[in-house]
């Protein structure tokens, strides 16, 4: 056999395997779907909880999302504008009231994203993606009405005044302390966010008035550290050593006579 004939055979047996290679792929490709063939049967539940729960069982449906159906619709029409989306010649969009009853259902449960895939029959990826964007929006809505730290001496004073009327604490200015969110830790952290319970974690510290409502957040410190570290390093701790929240003046606990600053209680 010549070399002339040698190359030509080559050249067949690689024009062969890639024709083969290029079969394959067309074989793959035509398995693909948009979305998985399951997801388009049947409604999932946001129809059942839009249409039937509202007007027949609220408190189910309260159940579904923890609030009322007003509470949502409120709800839903603060954040619209922010997580609306246009519809495509693809396929339409996710309503925004999908949207929203998807990331409550996952706040109130800790479902994984796979379990709300099979409830909401949407694609893990849609809600991978749908959660943090609105979690995103409704903290721009609420944070300036529901999450307001007190500016005033005054507004202070309204906080300890119903602090001591619900719980009989007087001179207190809210209960902090630290709660674990658990996560997968990051690539290379080494024991950074591995807490005593012996999970990743990061920490939320938190100041709650009487009627359980925020006031002030800090989320995001490493699992390993102490509720105390954590505070030490926290703005709320800056602002109460350089004395710049506007605290009331220390006045005399009920039936003494020697004034007392006002204090956080620690939750253990």
């Amino acid at each position: 056999m010549d070399d002339d004939t040698v190359i030509i055979s080559s050249a067949f047996l690689i024009l062969e395997e890639e024709v083969a290679d290029n079969n394959e792929k067309k074989r793959r490709k035509q398995k693909q779907h948009w979305v998985r063939p399951f997801l388009l049967e049947g409604d999932g539940v946001y129809v059942s909880f839009r249409e039937r729960l509202k007007r027949n069982d609220p408190e189910l449906y309260k159940n579904f999302v923890r609030m009322s159906p007003e509470d949502f619709d409120y709800l839903l029409e603060l954040v619209t504008p922010l997580i609306e989306k246009a519809n495509t010649n693809m396929r339409e969009s996710i309503c925004p009231g999908e949207r929203l009853a998807i990331t409550l259902r996952f706040l109130a449960t800790g479902d994984s994203y796979a379990s709300l895939m099979f409830l909401f029959k949407r694609s893990r990826s849609s809600i991978c993606n749908i959660v943090p964007e609105v979690c995103t929006a409704l903290y721009k809505v609420l944070k300036d009405k529901f999450l307001k730290m007190p500016a005033t001496e005054e507004e202070w004073e309204r906080i300890s005044h119903s602090i001591n009327k619900t719980w009989n604490f007087p001179n207190s200015i809210g209960a902090l302390d630290g709660k674990h969110i658990d996560i997968i830790a990051p690539a290379h952290c080494g024991s950074a966010y591995f807490n005593y319970k012996k999970k990743n974690s990061i920490v939320l510290m938190a100041l709650v008035v009487a009627n359980y409502n925020f006031v002030y957040i800090d989320v995001g410190a490493k699992g390993r550290e102490s509720d105390g570290g954590v505070f030490s390093r926290c703005s709320l701790s800056n602002g109460l050593y350089t004395n710049t929240l506007n605290l009331p003046h220390p006045k005399p606990l009920p039936c003494r006579q020697k004034p007392i600053p006002y204090v956080n209680s620690i939750g253990k």
